[in-house]
């Protein structure tokens, strides 16, 4: 009951909130006339503007919200405070759904800062917090990975590519600092103490000072913070003389923060964590209970490490889900692998931190110890992201995902007395055939799919059960979304037509979501001294482990597609736009030997390379053509356009782009010739399936 009245407070009182958003903007836009003081409410995360955190605003008679930009800073920590100037503005319409998610508005550009109130006691712990984090190797991926589990600092660690591993496998929770840590750590103490016969009273007062000391070192997030009112409510309980109640607590811990700070009832990081605690609370204990009787009454560390990691999963995997589009597969096995690994690393690692504070050389031995422990972690994740299907995108919306996660947990709980091996197979097996089927849909279909991906190009060729992508976007999770919603979970191959980031930059999400055979590029750029085409072929290689080189005049198979290449003969651009891989794809569908359906797609080529490829001998009349450069003013002209007569143009571009794209000239040539346009920003998924009979288009919008 307490949870609903909780749900409900903070539906209520985020509501009561927005009313004041305003009223927030104008009284930052006045702080900003002269110098003021700002409290940095989150870590500092590394953007192309700088560093950049959500603050609050010291003003008269309070404090309001901006999301703030620093130039030329280092690295700033979650509660230190600065004086600053600054300029600001504010967002009109509220399209940024972080600065909504976060009860905000406003941005300000900090153009100079000075630290502030250095004394303070809330100063001493953040300097505490810095001592903590300093004290693991920042230059090596354990200590990253360290520092980030223990004391929640994230901000070089999506640079990792052993970060991506954890996202593979759904273990990403692990390294990201929330009340479950918290829960995980108490849970195993309690379990530790426990086994030494300790007396309860002696455990209760040594539990209560570890989950401060987490606390701190977490940087106080609002999870952890909820997480630690509950235990702390839950353990008050022996004093009390009452018996415990663990869902009352997390209760009121949630109904605490949502009164506190409003903007966590639209926290999806809120959210997980409240999840992921229920889990632990409402099944660790008959999870542990399974897994005692099944390792017969041996190995209880490991039977309670594995019943708090798994327990955890169990509500919030879905959620997760549809936050990021990717459903970890492997993540049961992952769970399994990793849960007794990671209660130890918290535990030495906070007692590390601990000491770190204190004396670097003295926490030195338990730095090694848990980057040791940190190392075999990262180890084992990196193995098992390596497993075919690994993880799959799949795209599922948040109510429907609770949903499904609540009738699943409902039904787990009702049956559970009775739930034997077989019946967990059995519902194993039914899983993999509905997978098996949705595999099978999209098996034998012909298809030509302009992704939706934002300002980026992203196609995809799909035949007889053989995939090919020709660029990626550089938005990762609008790229993956885009899979998931057409289901694809493995490609053939990944062309990358050339060296600009909006067509490579989301090839290590690929690495993420589906298994990848080969990477296709031009010969030319294996031969490119530029970075950013040295960049691409990094990138394909840690993505496929092959990468092909092809050049003018090759040809080669997509299912009932014949892909030949027509451009470029040589690199001019430093494979730029001009240098794109252009590929003439002809389809024939009843196999008869003639061509049923034509296709040409230009990569960023545009109307010089494009009237190139014409006196050159390329054939006119095409039937798909994907429109050079995203349809700028130069990407073909009038002549150019009736001399190719595509039927459909296909153009990827992102909502309200900068750049202008597409050119309303460019779209009057392509209409005046009788094409049919469409365009990803106005159409989103742009599906063409074709038959010998032809196109037939769908959206997905």
């Amino acid at each position: 009951m307490l949870c609903v009245l909780a749900a409900f407070c903070g539906t209520l009182v985020a509501g009561v909130g927005s009313y004041g958003v305003k009223s927030t903007a104008e009284a930052v836009e006045h702080a900003c006339n002269g110098p003021f003081h700002a409290v940095l409410v989150e870590d500092s995360r590394k953007t192309d503007r700088g560093e950049q955190a959500l603050v609050e605003v010291e003003e008269a008679g309070g404090s309001v919200r901006a999301l703030a930009s620093f130039a030329n800073a280092e690295p700033m920590l979650r509660g230190e405070r600065y004086e600053v100037t600054a300029a600001a503005s504010i967002d009109e319409g509220r399209d940024d759904d972080y600065l909504w998610s976060k009860g905000t508005e406003v941005r300000i550009s900090v153009t100079s800062k000075i630290c502030a109130d250095e004394q303070s006691p809330h100063a001493v712990l953040c300097s505490a917090r810095r001592r903590a984090i300093e004290g693991f190797d920042p230059e090596a991926t354990e200590g990253r990975l360290l520092a980030a589990i223990v004391c929640g600092y994230r901000h070089d660690l999506s640079d990792l590519p052993e970060y991506g591993a954890f996202q593979t496998c759904g273990l990403a929770h692990l390294v990201a600092v929330s009340g479950a840590h918290l829960s995980i750590v108490a849970g195993l103490m309690m379990q530790v103490l426990r086994c030494l016969r300790v007396r309860r009273s002696i455990v209760v007062a040594v539990i209560a000072p570890m989950l401060v000391a987490y606390l701190v070192f977490s940087g106080m997030p609002a999870s952890a913070i909820r997480a630690t009112v509950m235990s702390i409510i839950a353990l008050s309980s022996f004093y009390a003389r009452r018996r415990s109640s663990s869902m009352s607590a997390l209760g009121i811990g949630m109904c605490l923060m949502v009164a506190t700070s409003p903007q966590a009832s639209v926290s999806a990081s809120f959210a997980l964590s409240c999840l992921a605690t229920a889990g632990i609370v409402l099944f660790c204990p008959i999870i542990e209970h399974k897994l005692d009787t099944l390792f017969g009454g041996r190995w209880a560390f490991i039977s309670a490490s594995l019943a708090l990691t798994l327990s955890a999963s169990l509500p919030s995997q879905l959620y997760a889900t549809s936050m990021f589009g990717l459903l970890p597969i492997v993540s049961p096995l992952a769970n399994l692998a990793c849960g007794p690994l990671f209660a130890p690393i918290c535990s030495v690692g906070l007692v590390a931190a601990l000491s770190s504070v204190f004396s670097a050389q003295g926490g030195m031995p338990l730095v090694q110890l848990a980057s040791a422990l940190a190392w075999v972690l990262e180890r084992v994740a990196g193995l098992l992201s390596q497993i075919p299907y690994a993880s799959i995108p799949v795209v599922i919306e948040a109510p429907v995902a609770l949903a499904i996660s609540f009738a699943v947990c409902a039904l787990i709980w009702a049956v559970w007395a009775n739930l034997t091996y077989r019946v967990v197979l059995a519902a194993i097996a039914a899983i993999i055939a509905m997978f098996a089927c949705s595999c099978a849909s999209v098996m034998f279909v012909d298809e030509v799919v302009m992704l939706d991906v934002g300002q980026g190009d992203s196609v995809l060729l799909r035949s007889r059960g053989q995939t090919m992508l020709i660029d990626t976007g550089n938005q990762d999770s609008k790229l993956i979304a885009a899979l998931g919603r057409n289901h694809v979970y493995r490609l053939d191959s990944v062309l990358v037509t050339h060296a600009d980031d909006d067509h490579y930059g989301s090839i290590d999400a690929i690495s993420k979501a589906v298994h990848v055979e080969r990477g296709i590029v031009s010969a030319r750029m294996l031969e490119c001294p530029d970075d950013a085409c040295e960049d691409v072929v990094s990138q394909l290689m840690g993505l496929s482990h092959e990468v092909v080189g092809i050049e003018q005049g090759d040809m080669f198979e997509v299912g009932a597609f014949s892909c030949r290449v027509i451009w470029p003969h040589g690199f001019v651009d430093d494979g730029g736009n001009a240098d794109s891989l252009c590929l003439e794809v002809s389809y024939d569908g009843d196999g008869d030997g003639s061509v049923d359906v034509r296709s040409l797609f230009t990569g960023d080529a545009e109307k010089d390379q494009l009237e190139a490829m014409i006196s050159e001998g390329m054939k006119g009349r095409v039937d798909i053509l994907k429109v050079g450069h995203h349809g700028s003013r130069d990407s073909l002209t009038k002549s150019q356009a009736d001399y190719l007569k595509p039927a459909v143009a296909l153009i990827g571009v992102g909502e309200h782009n900068r750049y202008g794209h597409p050119n309303e000239d460019t779209l009057d040539v392509l209409g005046s010739c009788g094409c049919e346009v469409f365009r990803t920003d106005e159409d989103g998924d742009i599906c063409c399936s074709l038959s010998a009979d032809g196109i037939r288009v769908r959206t997905m919008k």
